[in-house]
């Protein structure tokens, strides 16, 4: 099992700046996070708009990091006939497929009042990501719901049923169960044959991705009940300070986050 850390969290600073904080904190692999905008104005993972996945890619191996896991930021179904695949993530499968071992997937979700949608919708995403998964270790990540979206698979009998019968994996986000309501420990316990990834991170009254221990979820009973042996990643995806000019303040942050991760799994 792998370490690392999402690029996404320090969206706000230029991409090689996060790169160099990251690997001074003695991270060896992240999980590279691709730039998306849409749906309702959403922008995430800012620090890479208008740089090529090529040129991402690049500056990557010249960094000597090693991708774990590449993140596909979006997710987002306007019209049953679109791809779950962003026209971003097939460059960087283009031209970086050796550097990439395992695609991860938002749950999709779809601006609509129909609870169906997602009947109809869930052979299309199937056929896409069954294109892939002969090459790549393919996981879907549970999200929650969004002010006037359905999400599909937030219940972990759904995702698990899905990810079986399509040769599938997921990607737990531990805040994102949080959100829902769900039981992270009672989750992973029950999905725990196709956990190939997780985001990790901490919750408490309704505040997101917090430093771990610094909210209320069973994180020790969380990880326990995994099979640690068979997990291909473990992403700290959590809020990290920053201070520009100060380095020292985000790198001695993220150790005592990979500290507390490899405490839990001794």
């Amino acid at each position: 099992m792998n370490i690392s850390i999402a690029t996404a969290t320090f969206y706000n600073i230029p991409f090689t700046e996060a790169l160099e904080l990251i690997k001074r904190a003695g991270f060896e692999s992240i999980e590279l996070d691709t730039y998306w905008t849409g749906g309702d104005n959403w922008e995430v993972t800012q620090h890479l708009r208008n740089i090529r996945p090529r040129e991402v890619l690049k500056i990557v191996r010249e960094s000597g990091l090693r991708i774990n896991s590449l993140h596909d930021m979006g997710g987002v179904i306007f019209k049953d006939t679109d791809t779950l695949i962003g026209a971003g993530t097939y460059e960087y499968l283009e031209f970086g497929e050796k550097d990439i071992p395992c695609l991860v997937f938002h749950a999709p979700h779809k601006k609509t009042e129909d609870r169906s949608w997602w009947s109809g919708y869930a052979p299309k995403a199937a056929e896409d990501l069954k294109a892939l998964k002969d090459r790549f270790l393919v996981c879907i990540e549970n999200i929650q719901n969004f002010p006037g979206y359905q999400t599909s698979l937030i219940d972990p009998a759904e995702m698990l049923a899905f990810v079986r019968d399509n040769g599938l994996y997921i990607n737990i986000d531990t805040t994102h169960y949080a959100q829902c309501g769900i039981d992270i420990v009672s989750a992973a316990k029950f999905v725990r044959d196709y956990v190939k990834g997780v985001h990790f991170s901490d919750y408490k009254d309704g505040k997101r991705h917090l430093f771990p221990g610094e909210g209320v979820l069973e994180l020790k009973g969380f990880v326990n009940s995994l099979k640690l042996d068979g997990l291909h990643a473990l992403t700290l995806e959590c809020n990290i300070p920053y201070e520009k000019g100060r380095p020292e303040v985000s790198v001695e942050s993220m150790k005592r986050a990979r500290s507390y991760v490899e405490s839990l799994i001794l």
